[in-house]
């Protein structure tokens, strides 16, 4: 295979993956802040990987980009 042919084949490779990466819509999930305690905010109803980021609200339009940490054993059951 000569390099033009594998520089145009990664060229239109890329260009279907952009394509396909701008019409994904994103996974969403909603939960409830249930208490707020120094830099910690618990919630509930929220299912999601640890490590995740999760866009918190205020319902007034402010937004915050929270780090998904971990979870209580309570919550469990």
């Amino acid at each position: 295979m000569e390099s033009t042919d594998v520089s145009s084949a990664w060229s239109a490779f890329m260009d279907q993956a952009r394509s396909r990466a701008a019409a994904a819509a994103p996974l969403e999930t909603r939960g409830s802040l249930t208490r707020l305690a120094g830099l910690v905010l618990e919630a509930t109803g929220i299912r999601v990987p640890v490590g995740s980021q999760c866009l918190c609200g205020d319902g007034a339009g402010a937004q915050r980009w929270p780090k998904w940490l971990g979870f209580r054993e309570s919550a469990l059951f």
